[in-house]
């Protein structure tokens, strides 16, 4: 593939693959082609919804969670009170293959009514284990662990198996979430009904399939109602919970040592309680991105970006809050960022001034700021749960759930946000040919100059400094572990 080489001149013409910028490193490929030197991506087109809806329950799915298992790709499991079957707890195990979903056949956690929140999660450091929390018409707060095989689940004792709870308590809010660090760990959040509705944290450990837990920490002496506890994916043994009060919606820092819980001071965002969550950005340390409704923005539909403080005692601080929703009260919202796209995440919700159809939109973040993309329906009807979970194994791509009410159902669609997958370095350390003397499309004839020749179509280089090629193809006066060097400016 090479015409000519001008042997005084330092330069050589080749064929390119893909498109050469002006000016940039070029690698020589094995075929003979040339290459741009650094890390690639292939685009994903955005499609929301994907496929095509499909059922998972024929009756109301009431209380509807979902989670993906962080260990197996493509699986996810959806918790849900069946109506249709006395409000029997239910698991059912899900499987993503391109934009279709499949499911096993539900398994029953607790074989009578449950009342009050559902919480599921899987353990990130256990392979097929799952903790379901809930609550039950005896008055206690119940987690069961649940193995998964496949997409069968299966529950130990079976439906009316052994229930591990925290005595005498009752909860209308339950809430639940896995340390990343520690195999087993769980912190449990929820109001408890026999102790003026406080709002209770306690710290669960799995021993193969038996929960025990801490002693009960109130970190809200009124009445409480939890609605999202996550751990910080960057800073270990710290989690945050987001709770309303008759004073509004807040937010508190815990720090966790064994099954002790210190607390810092709350934050509060929103004067007055409604419809709210938060989701953790993994991509930067102590970001999280917040929803609620505005009480002093007609109760508006609102996104804020929350930072926790790298200093001690941590503090949190909030940026601009932004609408996605311009209407009074957006109705079983959920928001998740997407563990694959740094400063991505979407938000979900019932439409109550559009037939309430089930509806997501997609939010950016730039620091602390928020921009949305458009509104989209995924699920068309008066829909209710709207539960929402990125899988981890595939950027961009999320399922939601809803319970549509004519008929009422359970439903769940694959989603897929535009993305795009990073390729890793072509860069090696002895394929470096030289620098593009123009920009040329893919399978032009492209003149490289050799290295050791002059590249004079540089710009903002310091004279007298040694250049080195990164693997990321920019140029820097510090080489890295390849030691590629470019030449002298």
């Amino acid at each position: 593939t090479t015409k000519y080489v001008d042997e005084k001149g330092g330069v050589a013409e080749f064929v390119a693959s893909g498109i050469l910028p002006n000016g940039v490193p070029v690698i020589l490929n094995n075929d003979g082609t040339v290459s741009k030197a650094g890390q690639g991506s292939i685009p994903i087109t955005e499609a929301i919804p994907a496929g095509n809806t499909a059922t998972f329950n024929t009756s109301s799915a009431n209380s509807l969670v979902a989670t993906f298992d962080p260990n197996t790709a493509n699986r996810f499991a959806l918790a849900y009170s069946d109506g249709g079957a006395n409000n029997q707890v239910k698991i059912i195990i899900g499987e993503v293959t391109g934009t279709t979903l499949t499911f096993g056949t539900a398994a029953t956690v607790h074989g009578t009514s449950k009342i009050g929140g559902l919480a599921v999660a899987f353990d990130p450091n256990v392979v097929d284990n799952l903790v379901v929390v809930f609550a039950t018409v005896n008055n206690t707060v119940s987690a069961k662990v649940a193995t998964v095989s496949d997409k069968v689940v299966t529950i130990p004792g079976g439906d009316y198996g052994t229930i591990y709870h925290t005595a005498a308590l009752r909860s209308e809010y339950t809430e639940i979430s896995f340390d990343p660090n520690i195999a087993g760990k769980f912190v449990l959040v929820f109001q408890d009904t026999h102790n003026s509705s406080y709002g209770i944290a306690q710290i669960g450990n799995i021993s193969g399939t038996t929960v025990t837990f801490g002693p009960s920490h109130i970190f809200q002496s009124l009445t409480t109602k939890p609605r999202a506890v996550a751990f910080d994916p960057n800073t270990a043994n710290r989690f945050v919970i987001q709770y309303g009060t008759s004073g509004g919606v807040s937010h508190i820092i815990a720090d966790v040592t064994g099954t002790s819980i210190s607390w810092g001071t709350p934050s509060t965002l929103s004067s007055v309680s409604g419809e709210y969550g938060f989701s953790f950005d993994p991509s930067t340390v102590g970001k999280f991105i917040a929803i609620y409704s505005d009480q002093s923005n007609n109760a508006y539909g609102t996104a804020i970006v929350g930072m926790i403080s790298t200093s001690l005692p941590a503090t949190i601080s909030y940026g601009t809050p932004v609408v996605y929703f311009p209407n009074a009260g957006p109705q079983y919202t959920g928001i998740s960022c997407d563990p694959s796209t740094p400063g991505k995440f979407v938000v979900t919700y019932r439409d109550s001034s559009n037939a309430g159809n089930g509806t997501v939109i997609v939010g950016t973040t730039s620091g602390t700021t928020i921009s949305f993309g458009s509104p989209v329906v995924v699920n068309t009807g008066d829909c209710y749960g709207n539960a929402i979970a990125f899988n981890p194994h595939t950027a961009g791509q999320f399922i939601t759930a809803h319970m549509p009410t004519a008929p009422y159902s359970g439903q769940a669609v694959v989603n897929q946000m535009g993305s795009s997958i990073s390729l890793d370095s072509n860069l090696t350390s002895n394929n470096f040919i030289g620098m593009s003397s123009s920009t040329y499309a893919d399978a032009e004839s492209a003149t490289i100059v050799l290295a050791g020749a002059v590249s004079d179509n540089q710009t903002g280089l310091t004279t007298n400094s040694v250049y080195y090629v990164l693997e990321d193809g920019t140029l820097s006066t510090t080489a890295d572990a390849l030691n590629v060097e470019a030449g002298r400016a």
